[in-house]
């Protein structure tokens, strides 16, 4: 079978059906006592034979073409996964941390620092508590009349940078210990609430606390000394408070790596024990 397209199969399956014809015409031309002109019956059978060829050929030509559209769906099938992979890489791309190696070369716009390491993300909040002994009043911003007062004051709060794998995997094994890169940036979220939670409350006016909330206010601001001045920081008992039962056996571990990693600084007197946030 020289065929080779569809056409061709055609052309080749009209030719026979043709000569089919034309031999059928005949034989009643050349019947012979004894049946058919032997010369006849061996042009039929020929024909026979490719005519049960080509019904082999298009069974497999039809096998073929089911193939083919199966493969058509499934590539279907991954064309839409992978449009959905490229979406959610899209915004993947679009929210990763400003700290993370070569994102300032894709935000042209940001601020430059001589630090390695970007500063801590920060957010604009009203004015910090505690100011007055400890000396932690951060930027202020002038109202309209050209004076600055007490509830125009914004104060940033930052917020620890999530540790990246690369960070991670320089982590000696001795500290990392059974911890994983998941638990790590989980006590990162935990901490930024445990900062964020308290310094809220440093930062409420006192005529809207109730007592309770002052007692606590006022054991916050003890614990303020000329070691933390211009510092964000939190106890094992902030942390402890936050997380609601977890990290209780690892909380010591995760510390000692945030250390490590720069992220954290120990402040230790009176007993007490600070984790300051490094900026």
């Amino acid at each position: 079978m020289e065929a080779t397209t569809l056409d061709e199969l055609k052309q080749i399956f009209e030719a026979k059906i043709a000569g089919l014809t034309r031999c059928m015409d005949l034989s009643s031309e050349v019947l012979v006592p004894g049946g058919l002109d032997d010369s006849c019956r061996q042009q039929l059978s020929g024909i026979n034979r490719e005519l049960c060829v080509l019904e082999s050929v298009v069974g497999q030509m039809r096998e073929l073409i089911q193939y083919e559209k199966d493969q058509f769906q499934r590539t279907k099938t991954l064309k839409a996964h992978i449009e959905e992979m490229c979406r959610h890489v899209q915004h993947i791309e679009t929210h990763i941390p400003d700290r993370l190696p070569g994102r300032e070369n894709r935000t042209s716009n940001s601020n430059t620092t001589s630090n390695s390491r970007p500063p801590l993300k920060s957010v604009e909040d009203n004015q910090r508590p505690g100011s007055g002994s400890s000396g932690h009043q951060m930027g202020t911003k002038k109202d309209d009349k050209g004076h600055q007062g007490g509830k125009n004051k914004k104060i940033c709060l930052p917020s620890m940078e999530f540790m990246t794998v690369d960070e991670f995997d320089a982590v000696p094994k001795y500290m990392k210990g059974r911890l994983t890169y998941e638990s790590i940036n989980a006590a990162v979220d935990l901490i930024n609430t445990t900062v964020s939670t308290r310094y809220s409350l440093l930062q409420k006016p006192q005529k809207t606390l109730g007592k309770t909330a002052m007692k606590k206010v006022r054991q916050l601001k003890e614990q303020e000394n000329k070691d933390t001045k211009g510092l964000f920081f939190f106890t094992d008992d902030d942390f402890k408070g936050s997380s609601n039962g977890r990290f209780l056996t690892t909380s010591r571990s995760i510390f000692t790596i945030l250390r490590h990693c720069g992220r954290l600084r120990e402040i230790r007197s009176t007993g007490l024990t600070r984790y300051a946030l490094v900026p």
